[in-house]
């Protein structure tokens, strides 16, 4: 994890917010230089962030609401509600796919938003942002999309998510592989999870 945090310490800020427009915005909120402020007088910094321009670096429609977001130009006076969660942010090990990896490696770390749609839908995306610069490779193009969960039980999207990780109990030989190897939890796997619950149907 210290791998991957030293890569992108320095990356560029980024405002998120849902909107009820039907889409999840990103603005922008600055940029790292090395030096000192220069508006700081007699203080010695390592760097020191821009204050950015407020420009939109994307807007994101989740596929749940492709359907209705068209019905925003009709301009009924009826109160759409579409994007009106706020999103989770967190880094989370994702792993290598496999469902059985075990060790961590810097490029397996990612940021990963999580929001809901409260009122707007009955459902929740995943979204890689990362790398607010990538245009490829493991964390692009920057926002990689990661997942959209919905299920006809699960109601309106109104919980919080919480981003963190689980134990999950290892097959035979598998191994302690998510903590102290001593504290008799037996064969485990670490996996990292989005954890929501249902709400109004």
């Amino acid at each position: 994890y210290l791998g991957f945090w030293n890569d992108y310490k320095g990356r560029d800020r980024v405002v998120y917010v849902g909107a009820n427009d039907g889409m999840l915005h990103a603005f922008d909120s600055g940029s790292f230089f090395t030096g000192d402020d220069p508006s700081t007088v007699g203080v010695v910094e390592s760097g020191y962030y821009s204050d950015g321009d407020g420009s939109e670096r994307f807007g994101f429609v989740p596929g749940g609401l492709l359907d209705d977001v068209k019905k925003v130009p009709l301009n009924t006076g009826h109160p759409y509600y579409f994007v009106d969660g706020s999103p989770v942010i967190a880094d989370a090990w994702l792993g290598d796919g496999s469902g059985s990896d075990t060790s961590k490696s810097a490029d397996e770390w990612a940021t990963v938003l999580v929001g809901g749609m409260r009122e707007g839908g009955n459902s929740y995306i995943a979204l890689d942002i990362t790398d607010p610069d990538a245009s490829g490779g493991a964390h692009g193009p920057y926002p990689k999309f990661l997942w959209e969960f919905t299920d006809p039980d699960l109601g309106q999207s109104w919980s919080e998510p919480v981003i963190t990780r689980v134990k999950l109990r290892g097959g035979l030989g598998a191994g302690d592989t998510c903590g102290d190897p001593t504290d008799g939890d037996g064969n485990c796997l670490e996996r990292w999870v989005a954890i929501f619950a249902g709400d109004y149907t």
